[in-house]
């Protein structure tokens, strides 16, 4: 993707980093951004590891990872009428099947050329459907759990859609 402004190649600017989800039926993509409203955005990653222990040399381990966990948490306030916010807050229907989604993370500050991005499945996980003060505008916070290993590619924004193209 390109993005408009100074080369942030070197010093990334968060506004330059952009998530996307899939909203579409089976067979019929429908990929719109997750941006409005939206305030804050922080990944956290939750890693694994075991420490093997020889008897040689001197019980000092050897420690590998075993396993790591990917959430991306947004927050910000309720805009009725987005595309991604109605979807999350609105429409996903219930069970742990259907609250799943293709997501997309991509880094508008990459190098032209090469990969800018990393496509998988997620569970939506709500943490806020709308709270706050009386006179004040809804809060709204949920994640994108990770499930399983993204792939890695290139998103590109063609007139007014989205084209994901994988990594060969």
């Amino acid at each position: 993707m390109n993005m408009k402004g100074a080369d942030n190649t070197r010093k990334p600017k968060n506004s330059s980093r952009l998530f996307l989800i899939d909203i579409g039926s089976a067979g019929t993509p429908r990929i719109v951004p997750v941006a409005a409203g939206i305030v804050s955005r922080g990944t956290q990653v939750s890693e694994s590891v075991e420490s093997y222990y020889r008897m040689d040399p001197w019980g000092a381990p050897e420690t590998a990872l075993t396993g790591q966990a990917v959430s991306h948490r947004f927050s910000g306030h309720r805009v009725k009428g987005d595309q991604a916010q109605d979807y999350i807050l609105g429409e996903t229907p219930g069970g742990p099947e259907g609250r799943c989604v293709t997501f997309y993370d991509c880094d508008g500050s990459a190098p032209a050329g090469q990969p800018n991005g990393w496509k998988g499945r997620a569970l939506i996980r709500i943490l806020d459907d709308g709270s706050g003060g009386a006179a004040g505008r809804q809060s709204i916070a949920f994640c994108l759990v990770v499930n399983g290993s993204p792939q890695r590619g290139t998103m590109t924004r063609v007139g007014g859609s989205y084209r994901w193209t994988p990594e060969p």
